[in-house]
């Protein structure tokens, strides 16, 4: 909003638009002063332009009219003849041709896939995420009778721990079925969300290879891990598109001081 407000305020108060030669349709005026489609439609990439229903261009339009009448009113005090403003709209005139220098050159800037791998490779241990690992407890049977069987001993009072000590058929029932930490990457994402979601110390049936698995958690905890590439690419996209934009920056910069007479009596 600033800035599009700067911009229609440069409209208003510089006459650089050859509006003789501009045969565009009229949006609206104030007093000798017309805001053309063109000039509206110039502030734009072709696809924003695009994007604007009418209601916001009729917003767009209003926004001008406001300007436009404050900047008259500016005109008719004599704001407009003071050093101060005569400096910051020099100095805003100035910013502006300055950005659109930059944007030209860098608009159509891209990376590539590779480009975006070697700089994941290269800083991966930047990229890490965070998430939940569960402390579990488990009890695997072979069919679903000795399901029904320890389901029945657990509801009539008997500790998971005890259960699993009787009932599993895996080496961890011998200890109680603790079998330690686990992460998503030990589930499918269906069991994993079903378990994160079940509450502290209440078993969900999770399908094994063969028969089922009774599994709960009774401690959890927020670990950071290594961020893949996909989760990341987007992110790593825009660092290096706005890298390759400083380079561009810094080298219009150095080319422009170059070949300018630039003292500095400070």
């Amino acid at each position: 909003m600033k800035l599009f407000s700067i911009i229609f305020a440069c409209m208003i108060l510089f006459s650089g638009c050859d509006k003789k030669n501009d045969k565009s349709v009229v949006l609206a005026s104030v007093n000798d002063k017309k805001l053309t489609e063109k000039e509206l439609k110039s502030l734009f990439s072709e696809e924003e332009w695009k994007n604007k229903d009418n209601k916001e261009k009729k917003r767009l339009v209003n926004e001008w009219i406001d300007l436009t009448v404050l900047a008259v009113r500016a005109d008719q005090t004599g704001l407009s003849d003071t050093d101060y403003l005569k400096t910051k709209l020099d100095y805003g005139n100035k910013r502006i041709k300055a950005n659109a220098l930059i944007a030209q050159k860098t608009e159509d800037m891209k990376v590539n896939e590779n480009e975006i791998f070697d700089y994941y490779k290269l800083n991966k241990s930047k990229y890490k995420k965070e998430d939940i690992e569960l402390k579990l407890q488990r009890i695997y049977v072979s069919d679903k009778n000795n399901l029904e069987v320890v389901k029945q001993a657990i509801s009539e009072g008997i500790t998971f721990k005890e259960a699993a000590k009787l009932y599993s058929e895996e080496r961890a029932g011998a200890s109680g079925g603790f079998i330690g930490w686990k992460s998503r990457k030990n589930f499918s994402s269906q069991n994993w969300e079903k378990l994160k979601s079940a509450k502290k110390l209440h078993y969900i049936v999770m399908n094994a290879k063969r028969g089922f698995y009774m599994t709960r958690w009774y401690d959890k905890r927020t670990v950071k891990t290594q961020a893949e590439f996909l989760d990341v690419k987007d992110e790593i996209k825009k660092v290096l598109i706005s890298e390759k934009k400083a380079e561009v920056y810094n080298n219009i910069l150095k080319d422009a001081k170059e070949n300018s007479e630039i003292i500095i009596q400070i």
